[in-house]
Parts: structure tokens; sequence; C-alpha cells
């Protein structure tokens, strides 16, 4: 759906989809490359997503497009340091925050 070419690439890797306490907010979180801000590698969220497509990798927040790299497929030990540092960067309760998980695959092959 995107065909998004782009000197200043945002990568976000080992990724998860998040929905903030107000049900309706959803952001990603995962490692950011490419990102003036933070380091590379490092640990953080992105601002609300307007649009994603997992098919084509690519997502568009409030401030920035970024390619999507691997996306975590359920809660592990990456994931659950990504929500305490979320919630406490929200000052909400971690049952607060749901984790999105993904689309099982088709099963369908041609």
């Amino acid at each position: 759906m995107f065909n998004f070419s782009h000197e200043d690439e945002l990568l976000i890797d080992r990724y998860g989809v998040f929905i903030l306490p107000d049900n309706e907010t959803r952001i990603l979180i995962g490692r950011i490359f490419g990102h003036t801000s933070i380091n590379e590698g490092d640990i953080a969220h992105t601002s609300p997503m307007q649009v994603i497509d997992f098919i084509s990798g690519w997502a568009i927040t409030r401030n920035s497009i970024y390619r999507l790299g691997e996306r975590l497929p359920d809660i592990d030990i990456e994931i659950a340091a990504m929500i305490v540092a979320l919630a406490e960067a929200l000052k909400c309760g971690l049952d607060e925050i749901q984790f999105v998980p993904p689309e099982p695959a088709s099963s369908s092959q041609n």
C-alpha cells in the first residue's frame, strides 16, 4: 500500500503494538534505528499511530514514518520491559495497557 523512499528512514525492530489506557490510541514500542534523538537500538515508543500496513512494512505515526522490522509474536521478556517502561512514562498501571498480538498467519498456500 505504501511506497516510501526516504533517505532519513526510521526503522523500528523487535516491536510490539500497544493500546493505551484510553482504549483507542495505538503505539509501537521497539528498538529504534535512524532517529536523531534516540540512541541506535534503544527501546522507545512511537507517537500515536495514524496508519500501519503490515504487508508493506510501514507505519505512519503522528510525527514520523517507520519501516517495520520484526514484530514480536507475543509477550516475552523484552516486551515486558517495554510495558513497564511505558507504564512508568505514562504514570499508569500495568493493567491499563493492552498488548495487541499479531493475527495468525494464513494457513492457505498457493
